[in-house]
């Protein structure tokens, strides 16, 4: 199984298919899509960055929600949510 990217932009995530062609995921990736899959053996620093740029690139493009959504890894770091620590609110504070 691969790990998937959403990127703010279409353009963004085929930059990023040219530049880590050999982490791509010839078999999962769909390029007409703005989210990008890369092999399982990709390196974490890679994938780390991806992230980041990627919630970057989606934070310009939702900046009026107020919200972002979380990435899986901040999902498992900050939940479970229940009570006060709801989803919405850490999405929130991730804005």
């Amino acid at each position: 199984m691969s790990e998937t990217v959403e990127f703010g932009t279409k353009q963004t995530a085929d930059e990023w298919r040219r530049e880590h062609e050999e982490y791509v995921c010839p078999i999962d990736d769909d390029r007409r899509l703005k989210t990008v899959a890369f092999v399982n053996d990709a390196p974490d620093w890679l994938l780390d960055r991806a992230h980041v740029e990627a919630a970057s690139g989606r934070s310009e493009r939702d900046q009026d929600s107020g919200q972002i959504e979380l990435t899986d890894s901040e999902k498992e770091r900050v939940g479970p949510f229940t009570d006060e620590n709801n989803y919405r609110k850490a999405a929130a504070v991730r804005a």
